[in-house]
């Protein structure tokens, strides 16, 4: 196993320097582990009898990946270390590549997948094709979530020359890929899956002439619920979305008059308690107070007084909400049921006070010292 790491380094390195950065290295192969099985392991919740130790051999070509040791690499990868067992504690040659963003290393792997993979024609079966398009989906799955964009790339660039292995992968997988990339915030790829899904031809992503898509209601929902701030920020800033709508030509047809539709951006994140996203709506300017075009016109402050979640009310507040907006007694805050009737929880106090005081006394120090104190004011009389 010694000589994996008995690759000489640059000339202003010492043996010492070179010993650390492949220390660094495989640790940061090690990320590319799914990170609940991570966890697992490191919390010993993994079933024991359930893990795959690998012996030094089967390690080989990954820990080569990981150093970037291409000799090494290229005399001991073959298919089977491409696809290690679910419950390794490694992760695959390719899969380190990426992680540890050794792009010599991929193409070391990308070429060897091209030589020696074979089709139906020559193997009997699509097999081998379908493991390669199963290794390369993962570690692009990989790529977008540790933002290796440059490895990422050169994987999408080998599946459109391929064309063979780039059929043989899941029929989910762009799909997949989309949602992967706005939970992590890997715009570049993003893009790229986007285009792809949609006319089977890759761009490039250039952030003066972004391309407007028509989003699809899974995505549209993957945004404001698990996705990364910065996907919101960019769609925003190029006219992808808006902040105080949703337009319906952006929904599927079977699915016009979701939820998404009937509530602003703001109450659909505050409903998530997406706090962050409500702030990146708020930098590109969403009307704290808004109403949805097509929908019950009822505000975010008003699910959120409705649904009972104070942490949201005193957000909403705190960046201006009106307590009493729209005036009327279907879709004002205030007129909610409970609200007036002279019961005091959190929800009712921060709006009573917001309508008596206005947004500074909502973002008092005191706020909740002044809550208990009207809650045992009310307990003393009796009101209990």
């Amino acid at each position: 196993m010694t000589h994996v790491f008995e690759q000489e380094g640059t000339l202003d390195e010492t043996p010492e320097k070179v010993q650390e950065r492949y220390k660094f290295d495989v640790c940061n192969a090690m990320t590319a582990l799914d990170p609940k099985k991570l966890r697992n392991y490191l919390t010993g919740e993994a079933i024991p009898e359930m893990l795959h130790l690998w012996c030094l051999h089967d390690l080989t070509p990954s820990l080569a990946a990981a150093v970037g040791n291409v000799e090494v690499l290229r005399d001991t990868l073959t298919l089977g270390h491409l696809l290690p067992p679910h419950c390794a504690l490694f992760p695959n040659a390719l899969d380190a590549a990426v992680a540890s963003n050794q792009l010599v290393a991929i193409k070391v792997v990308l070429d060897w997948i091209a030589g020696n993979v074979k089709d139906k024609s020559e193997y009997g079966s699509w097999d081998q094709m379908r493991t390669a398009a199963r290794v390369l989906t993962r570690a692009l799955l990989v790529a977008v979530r540790l933002h290796k964009t440059l490895a990422g790339n050169m994987i999408l660039d080998f599946l459109e020359k391929h064309r063979t292995i780039n059929r043989s992968k899941s029929k989910y997988f762009e799909e997949d890929m989309i949602l992967d990339s706005i939970r992590y915030g890997n715009i570049p790829l993003l893009h790229r899956a986007i285009s792809i899904h949609r006319t089977d031809e890759s761009t490039a992503w250039d952030p003066l002439k972004p391309k407007i898509w028509k989003l699809s209601h899974s995505e549209l929902e993957e945004i404001f619920t698990k996705g990364h701030k910065r996907v919101l920020r960019v769609f925003l800033q190029t006219g992808q979305l808006f902040p105080n709508h949703f337009e319906p030509y952006k929904m599927p047809s079977q699915e016009y008059g979701t939820p998404l539709i009937k509530r602003t951006p703001l109450a659909y994140v505050m409903d998530k308690r997406r706090h962050d996203l409500a702030q990146v709506l708020f930098a590109n300017g969403a009307d704290v107070n808004g109403i949805p075009k097509n929908g019950d016109g009822k505000t975010a402050l008003w699910h959120a007084a409705n649904a009972g979640h104070y942490k949201d009310v005193h957000f909403l507040l705190a960046h201006g909400a009106d307590p009493d907006f729209p005036k009327n007694p279907k879709n004002s805050p205030l007129h909610i049921p409970g609200i007036t009737s002279g019961f005091v929880n959190k929800t009712s106090f921060l709006l009573q006070t917001a309508k008596r005081e206005g947004k500074d006394a909502i973002i008092r120090d005191d706020i909740w010292d002044r809550y208990q104190s009207r809650v045992d004011e009310l307990y003393n009389n009796d009101w209990y």
